[in-house]
């Protein structure tokens, strides 16, 4: 099992105003999918963050929790029904003997060294009503790639190169899996971040020429610092949708060239802002 400090699995009131408050965030896109009065296997369910969304939000739905980690499930159990400890190979008859609504894995795929076999089990012993929903990072974003292009992969405490990351996905890698797991897309959702206001902002902006920043920061896929899925065992259309601010092109400008930003600057006064 990935090791991680017992201090990130602590949290306050105002983490959970904030998540709420943010239409990017994968716990609010969960909590918005989950609903009321529905029933809730949260797998890998960490401090108990959702489960506490969940019974604010949705009073009237259930909600269990499977999480490995000692300290984290002492945390989170006071904010499920029912809360198991261990790994979610262990409790896989909950899902079939409790027909869940919804079965939810957060930020959990890219902690497994294979996702595939854990994922096709689930999908196997969940009932066809059941829908998993799923996050995950994307490798893809244009803050990982301008790392890359000066030949660094640095992970760190918190993020899409977190140090407890085992796997790394795009969206057509991901797409890979759920075919191979017997999972179909009933929900794409890009959930999008400005760079510059990421961990993987850029330290030194002028490192990078105009050409190899518009190239890094070109495309849909760039822009998604996220992955949020609705996923079901039946073949269903697929929609996309998009949450969050993307990087404003105009940012690298302001930010390489002082010239630029006086510009703006005296362009705002002259009308008027």
């Amino acid at each position: 099992m990935f090791e991680r400090p017992d201090e990130t699995y602590e949290f306050k009131a105002h983490q959970i105003e904030a998540m709420l408050a943010d239409p990017a965030n994968p716990l609010t896109r969960t909590v918005a999918e989950i609903g009321p009065k529905s029933k809730t296997l949260d797998i890998g369910a960490g401090n108990g963050l959702l489960g506490n969304l969940v019974k604010t939000q949705h009073p009237t739905s259930i909600i269990d929790g499977i999480e490995p980690n000692p300290h984290g499930a002492d945390i989170a159990k006071q904010h499920y029904r029912n809360f198991h400890k261990g790994f979610a190979q262990d409790f896989l008859h909950l899902i079939k003997t409790e027909k869940y609504d919804f079965i939810t894995l957060n930020d959990v795929i890219e902690h497994i060294d294979n996702p595939v076999p854990v994922l096709s089990e689930i999908a196997r012993t969940m009932p066809a009503k059941t829908r998993i929903l799923l996050s995950t990072p994307n490798v893809a974003f244009s803050g990982v790639r301008l790392s890359l292009l000066k030949g660094e992969f640095n992970y760190v405490d918190s993020g899409i190169l977190e140090r407890t990351h085992v796997r790394f996905f795009t969206q057509k890698t991901l797409e890979k899996v759920f075919a191979e797991s017997g999972l179909c897309i009933q929900k794409l959702v890009h959930l999008q971040r400005n760079l510059f206001e990421t961990e993987l902002a850029p330290r030194r902006i002028e490192d990078y020429s105009p050409a190899a920043f518009k190239q890094a920061t070109a495309g849909d896929q760039a822009k998604v610092y996220q992955f949020f899925f609705v996923l079901t065992k039946q073949k269903v259309k697929k929609t996309t949708e998009k949450y969050g601010t993307a990087i404003d092109s105009k940012e690298y400008y302001r930010r390489r060239y002082p010239l630029y930003r006086r510009i703006g600057v005296i362009k705002g006064k002259l009308k008027g802002y």
